[in-house]
């Protein structure tokens, strides 16, 4: 959705300047929330520290859903909306060595890795069809914040699972 937030800009009436602001804003929150997720993982656990970050993921997508007319909270969702990548990048291979644990990380880290990559891929044009079809972005944020919450109730059933927990 990254890819699309200048257009999702102009689309609200924003323009297409303050939409390469929101994916700077996007870009900072990548970056910042690698280090944040880190230390959560370390003090918290993987897959607390991953339930967290969709939390907050989910609550971005909400806001730019929302279509605010202010642009703090355009670039406040947008900053939120960024830190899901600090799952793929860090989170996932904690998750992954969590529930797997070190002997069959190899081989799960590479089959999940590999789904999420093409599901990213696809979701990038999924996410223009969406668009050609609803006219905005609002189905598409909406989806992901329903994803989002869906993302932290598997992550529980896993660590669940994973612990040995009915």
């Amino acid at each position: 959705m990254t890819n699309h937030l200048s257009s999702y800009a102009e689309v609200i009436g924003a323009g297409a300047a303050f939409g390469a602001l929101m994916i700077s804003a996007a870009m900072a929150a990548n970056i910042i929330s690698k280090f944040g997720m880190g230390v959560l993982i370390d003090r918290i656990g993987a897959v607390p520290a991953a339930q967290l970050f969709f939390l907050v993921h989910a609550l971005g997508c909400f806001v730019l859903a929302l279509h605010p007319s202010g642009r703090a909270a355009l670039m406040a969702g947008a900053f939120l909306f960024g830190t899901v990548y600090a799952f793929t990048t860090v989170g996932l291979p904690a998750v992954i060595r969590q529930v797997y644990g070190g002997a069959q990380y190899g081989r799960a880290f590479a089959a999940i890795s590999l789904l999420t990559n093409a599901g990213n891929a696809i979701a990038i044009s999924a996410i223009g069809r969406a668009y050609d079809v609803f006219g905005n972005y609002r189905a598409v944020l909406f989806l992901f914040t329903a994803f989002g919450v869906l993302d932290i109730v598997l992550l529980a059933v896993i660590q669940r699972k994973s612990a040995g927990q009915p």
